[in-house]
């Protein structure tokens, strides 16, 4: 038996024999052919075509082979195939004795599955006949990588350094980089001493955890004090499928917390956009929803050139807002041009160690009222007017009344 063309020649031997699974073996004598052969007798016929059902774990892979004895092969290129696809070819032995062969087979045919492996013997129109082969201690091996199960272990934090009252997100992450499930898979990590939990969990149970899967677990640390914080490594633990226990490390939770800090947001609004005065009212609402005092908070709003200020103020500078606490600025305004304009309002600010803030509301749209505001000015006008004018009226008839 040689390979086939385009083939490799055959593994001496496994390259990691933990690895290696024998998938299939036929050990009697087995005769294919269409002539009845002296002193085959002892062989089991099986016609003109041989075929073995095999399964393979994975399609992942090193290498796989076939060995085993053959005896006589009168003709040439009887093919071996694997899922159809020819691996090698049964050559021309007229000696008479048993030869043993080792050939190997590409990856590739090979399916994650069932497979199918066939030897066939071809016709020979020279002889008239179909070739017969004789094979017995037939065997087929595939090495794959990493076959046996195997855990690897990472851990994911938000952030390195953390202030006060601050979040710290933790995802610890275990794959099965194996083939085989592993079973009874525990994994619990450790926070460090001072650090609370307050969302998720830091244990979790799962069986199995099959070739390829992942387990994961999420969870939320808070710390109240400043300072440098370490837990110790984590765990994780597993059985394979015969029973064997493994045990490893995860990495340790290390961050640092520093003293908590302002976060300011700043919101803009407007009233009185219809009003009949023309007076728009505005309101920039600072609130600290940081875990400290903001110092020097300066407070600025734009105010477009075709309006001007009728109240109150547009910039502003306060010594501090509390945390949790609140501040707003208000100011009217009055349109004396046309335009459309988009504005935002905008807060600095400094924290306890003097590092600087700041932050910006969204845009909001504003368009001057002012030819509406002046018809309707006019229109207020020209009512006064008749009013007045009948009032006059009445009055003379009065009085002239009480002169007849």
């Amino acid at each position: 038996m040689i390979p086939g063309k385009h083939y490799p020649g055959p593994p001496l031997k496994p390259s990691q024999p933990q690895d290696t699974v024998r998938v299939f073996e036929v050990i009697r004598p087995h005769h294919i052919g269409d002539l009845e052969k002296k002193g085959w007798a002892m062989a089991r016929p099986e016609g003109l075509t041989h075929n073995t059902i095999f399964y393979a774990e994975s399609t992942r892979i090193r290498q796989a082979w076939i060995n085993g004895w053959i005896f006589e092969v009168d003709l040439t290129n009887n093919p071996v195939m694997i899922n159809g696809i020819t691996v090698a070819y049964m050559t021309r032995r007229p000696d008479e004795r048993w030869r043993h062969f080792n050939v190997s087979i590409p990856t590739e045919a090979i399916r994650e599955g069932k497979n199918n492996f066939t030897m066939k013997s071809l016709y020979s129109s020279k002889a008239g006949t179909h070739d017969n082969i004789q094979f017995k201690e037939l065997r087929m091996f595939i090495e794959y990588d990493h076959l046996a199960p195997r855990i690897f272990a990472t851990k994911a934090q938000s952030h390195e350094t953390v202030s006060v009252g601050q979040w710290l997100n933790i995802t610890v992450t275990l794959t099965n980089t194996g083939i085989r499930p592993a079973f009874n898979v525990s994994l619990y990590d450790i926070r460090p001493n001072g650090a609370y939990l307050v969302a998720g969990d830091v244990k979790r149970h799962m069986d199995p955890l099959t070739g390829g899967d992942v387990m994961q677990i999420h969870y939320n640390l808070l710390v109240d004090k400043p300072g440098q914080y370490q837990s110790l490594p984590g765990r994780w633990e597993y059985y394979d499928h015969e029973g064997n226990f493994f045990e490893g490390n995860i990495e340790q939770t290390v961050f640092l917390a520093t003293p908590s800090k302002p976060n300011i947001t700043i919101e803009k609004s407007y009233e009185g956009l219809d009003a009949i005065d023309g007076q728009i009212r505005v309101s920039v609402k600072v609130s600290n929803m940081g875990g400290s005092d903001a110092f020097k908070v300066h407070i600025k709003d734009h105010i477009p050139n075709v309006y001007r200020l009728i109240e109150g103020t547009s910039d502003i500078e306060l010594e501090s807002i509390g945390a949790g606490r609140t501040y707003t600025m208000k100011y009217n305004i009055s349109a004396t041009g046309e335009g459309l304009f988009s504005t935002a309002a905008q807060v600095s600010y400094v924290d306890s160690v003097g590092k600087e803030y700041s932050a910006q509301s969204p845009y909001l749209d504003l368009e001057p009222k002012i030819l509406v505001l002046a018809a309707v000015g006019n229109m207020q006008t020209m009512t006064l007017g008749v009013i007045g004018f009948i009032v006059v009226i009445l009055i003379l008839i009065v009085i002239k009344i009480k002169f007849l």
